[in-house]
């Protein structure tokens, strides 16, 4: 009895030394897992163009996008995505989190561990990665830590993982982590975080953001559009345009910023500027623009582009186009000749 037991105990820890094989896939392709939260538009949008350009580039390459907070956490982590809109209705709170969760850190990834660890972990093991990309800054501290661990109880040949940063300007101190083999940064602000947070030089790689296929190539056509496809775009061909964004949700004070720009356009160049604003997934902005406060210098028209026109993607909300005219002696509303109708916008570019 007490031979065979030995003889179980040692063949088990054998066992535990051997490599670790993983799944066959079924179709012998490399996986990549990119983890993300829907917080905003472009996150995913920023995994979609790259994993376009993963399987352009080689076809035994299959790429499994995952929302891992709002599938795989618990409550109420798995709120994120859905309470991110909340949080870009009131600019006070979203700054509030930004900077305040900086102080915690460490308690929330502990936070984090506790509750949604044996998710994670199951999620990672059962797709088994080759390769492990976060473009977002909640998906690096928890991720890593269960990929040590499935290392370590020999589960899983720990993969590489990169971070990429889909925030241009600044960026939240998570993003970061030394652990990462390889991170992505999109300019010199973002590259300057990283360095703070301690990332070494020789792995961070800028490269600006991702982009989709549509934007890959530039257009082989005129730099200035012609007269007809600038109307229909619904656009004047003799106008300079400003091209106002609010990412994929159109969040922020889009209405305000976009009528302060015609304000100004009118005054500094009446009846020479347009204003094209992208309105994204906000319909509150979509429908007719907010009223002009008075005084208001400018008088504007509303229209929309075309939502069938090949040149610009499909939004949820037409993109809209105010044209400046010489200041008045009192406010004009915008007039709104668009449709209501709205279309979903699919693989939409980062933003």
């Amino acid at each position: 009895m007490s031979t065979r037991l030995v003889l179980m105990v040692a063949a088990s820890a054998a066992a535990a030394r051997l490599p670790v094989t993983p799944p066959s896939p079924g179709n012998g392709k490399k996986r990549v897992l990119m983890l993300i939260s829907d917080t905003g538009g472009g996150h995913r949008a920023s995994a979609l163009a790259l994993q376009a350009a993963m399987q352009r580039k080689q076809n035994d390459v299959d790429v499994k996008i995952v929302d891992i907070w709002t599938e795989h956490a618990a409550w109420p982590h798995s709120k994120y995505a859905a309470g991110y809109p909340f949080l870009c209705k009131y600019p006070f709170m979203w700054k509030a989190l930004f900077y305040g969760s900086q102080l915690f850190e460490i308690p929330w990834a502990a936070d984090c561990r506790l509750r949604c660890g044996a998710r994670f972990k199951q999620c990672i093991e059962d797709y088994h990665p080759d390769l492990v990309v976060s473009l977002h800054p909640l998906c690096q501290h928890l991720p890593m830590q269960v990929i040590r661990t499935l290392s370590d109880e020999g589960k899983l040949e720990a993969p590489p993982f990169a971070t990429v940063c889909t925030d241009l300007g600044g960026a939240h101190p998570s993003w970061f982590l030394k652990g990462a083999d390889a991170c992505f940064v999109p300019s010199d602000a973002v590259h300057r975080v990283a360095r703070r947070r301690g990332v070494d030089e020789s792995r961070i790689k800028q490269h600006g953001l991702p982009v989709r296929r549509d934007f890959w190539k530039a257009s082989a056509s005129p730099r200035k559009a012609s007269a007809e496809r600038a109307s229909a775009l619904g656009l004047q061909p003799n106008k300079r345009t400003v091209l106002v964004i609010g990412g994929g949700d159109g969040v922020g004070s889009l209405g305000k910023i976009v009528e302060a720009t015609a304000t100004r356009l009118a005054t500094e160049l009446p009846d020479e500027g347009q204003v094209v604003a992208i309105c994204g997934k906000n319909k509150k902005v979509c429908p007719p623009l907010p009223p002009c406060p008075p005084p208001h210098h400018s008088s504007t028209h509303l229209s929309a582009t075309p939502p069938k026109s090949p040149h610009l993607p499909r939004p949820t909300c037409p993109p809209r186009v105010l044209h400046t005219t010489a200041p008045p002696r009192r406010c004009v509303r915008p007039r709104c000749r668009c449709s209501r109708s709205s279309r979903r916008r699919r693989g939409n570019g980062a933003e």
